[in-house]
């Protein structure tokens, strides 16, 4: 078991709803296939991004406070490179009492996601 971060995010091709809403769970094609919505730490965004989003120019990252509902719901399973990476499962949208923030991230085309997010000063553990 890793320790367990202050935050989670989601990572998107498109724009979340506005306002995020409970009764709406962010959940994307792999999701469906997969059976539960695939989660991010802080260290694993840049590498989750290279893996499933390499040539996207454009993201939008939705970091969500791990606790509660969602603490509750997330199992942390190891991925086929062998790191663990939480898996929320069950139809959890935002809780009324938690601050989602979505950030669009865009990177330069002679840019990796990685070198994209040297600044990113939101990326929290």
């Amino acid at each position: 078991m890793i320790e367990s971060p202050s935050f989670v995010y989601k990572i998107l091709s498109d724009p979340p709803p506005v306002p995020l809403a409970s009764s709406q769970p962010l959940i994307t094609p792999l999701d469906v296939q997969s059976g539960f919505m695939h989660l991010s730490t802080a260290t694993q965004v840049p590498k989750t991004l290279a893996r499933f989003y390499g040539t996207a120019e454009r993201v939008f990252i939705v970091q969500i406070p791990f606790a509660g509902t969602f603490r509750e719901g997330c199992k942390w399973e190891e991925s086929s490179t062998g790191e663990l990476f939480a898996h929320l499962y069950g139809d959890v949208g935002k809780p009324d009492d938690q601050e989602w923030v979505v950030r669009e991230v865009q990177r330069a085309v002679d840019l990796d996601w990685a070198q994209a997010l040297l600044s990113a000063t939101w990326l929290e553990f």
